[in-house]
């Protein structure tokens, strides 16, 4: 197979991959049609004041701090609905939102 057949058939395959992540959205198949669900995301932040009508979360994770590898700090990114720059939001093991001081310790 030369170079350029190649690149053709992983176009191709991309193209099918992409036309099936379409097909499954298009089918109902998301509940939202605007992304992932992060359940646990959207209860933090609700306790703090961050409606999903009026936020979308981008993505969530869980880290380790670095000095306490115990430790579980929730991070999510979330985006205004109304245009607004995304940001980040870290919260604690008890769904407190943490302070830039905190995060610097």
């Amino acid at each position: 197979m030369s170079q350029h057949e190649f690149f053709l058939v992983r176009r191709t395959c991309l193209v099918l991959l992409a036309s099936a992540f379409h097909a499954v959205a298009a089918n109902g198949q998301c509940a939202t049609c605007d992304g992932p669900r992060f359940d646990d995301a959207e209860r933090l932040l609700a306790a703090q004041g961050f409606t999903v009508a009026d936020h979308r979360i981008l993505v969530a994770w869980d880290e380790t701090v670095a000095t306490e590898p115990k430790t579980i700090v929730r991070g999510v990114r979330i985006a205004p609905r109304a245009g607004a720059v995304a940001m980040d939001l870290y919260f604690d093991e008890a769904g407190r939102i943490l302070r830039d001081s905190e995060l610097r310790a």
